[in-house]
């Protein structure tokens, strides 16, 4: 059977309570769950937006790059993005 990834959203509290004591709440637990985003399969590696968006402030606010080339230096800023989720490998779940 294939995993699904899922995000879900939780009040802080709820959160600190479940890793706190792992029977608690178990309601709450149950219906973050079931109203969670699943991911699509095969989704791309999802990333921090803000440190995409302060590389372009970065870029366009320093004189030190006004005459390079944007496209080249926003590359190599988006591949060094931290990773908040790894990318999926829908392949790898077909064959299962």
């Amino acid at each position: 059977m294939a995993d699904i990834e899922l995000v879900i959203k939780i009040p802080e509290d709820v959160y600190k309570k479940i890793v706190a004591d792992k029977y608690a709440i178990y309601d709450k637990m149950f219906y973050s769950i079931k109203n969670g985003t699943p991911l699509p399969k095969g989704h791309g590696r999802l990333i921090d937006y803000g440190y995409v968006v302060d590389a372009i402030d970065d870029w366009i606010n320093a004189e030190e790059y006004r005459y390079t080339n944007a496209t080249e230096y926003l590359r190599k800023r988006v591949a060094n993005t931290p990773t908040i989720i790894e990318a999926d490998n829908a392949e790898s779940e077909d064959k299962e």
